[in-house]
């Protein structure tokens, strides 16, 4: 017996299938939600002064009482 020791080429290549599947174009992207959160402000103490103001020197006036109304 004999042994042949020889490459054999590859075989033809099969047809390259192409599949192509359509959708439906995407729905529009909703908007984005904001959300604000502020940080806690802390309370601030203020200084608060009280004062008496001097004693007026205006003369008592006469009691006055002021109607709006039409001419009569």
């Amino acid at each position: 017996t004999t042994v042949i020791d020889k490459l054999v080429p590859p075989g033809p290549k099969p047809a390259r299938q192409v599949i192509i599947e359509q959708y439906p174009p995407l729905p529009p992207k909703p908007q984005d939600v904001i959300i604000e959160r502020w940080l806690p402000v802390q309370p601030r103490t203020r200084r608060i002064l009280y004062e008496r103001l001097p004693p007026s020197n205006q003369p008592a006036t006469r009691p006055i009482i002021v109607q709006y109304g039409p001419p009569q």
